[in-house]
């Protein structure tokens, strides 16, 4: 397996709904579908947010992130939490328009049972096991 982003759709008991792993996801990137955006639609009522990870490590949104946050918050009419996950820490995104790129990130200290999960579908077996030794 290749290092690629992943993401996880997350509800309001923060279970996973939806693992999206689309063809042509890379280490950089993670195309966005209409199969994505109908999960988001259809599961509105109890849509807590989105987690996806960052394979190189970056802890902060990227300018498409930031697009796709704003797209999809404006599509469903409703604020919702944004994860970004690394090899070593998980951050919380969300709303805020005192920042200049209108989302602020801080690291989330609960412990998700669905991040190790999703970090295994972004770095393969030998990767998640030097994780682990360091």
């Amino acid at each position: 397996m290749e290092v690629a982003e992943a993401a996880v759709v997350i509800d309001h008991d923060d279970q996973p709904t939806y693992w999206h792993l689309p063809a042509g996801r890379t280490a950089a990137s993670i195309p966005d579908s209409r199969d994505l955006w109908m999960v988001l639609w259809n599961g509105r009522e109890r849509l807590a947010g989105v987690a996806h990870t960052h394979p190189a490590g970056v802890d902060q949104p990227s300018s498409i992130d930031l697009v796709t946050f704003r797209a999809c918050e404006d599509g469903l009419g409703r604020r919702l939490s944004w994860w970004i996950v690394t090899p070593t820490e998980v951050m919380l995104c969300s709303h805020d328009p005192t920042d200049p790129r209108g989302y602020r990130c801080h690291p989330d200290p609960v412990p998700h049972a669905w991040v190790e999960p999703l970090r295994r579908h972004s770095w393969p077996a030998t990767d998640s096991s030097a994780r682990e030794e360091s």
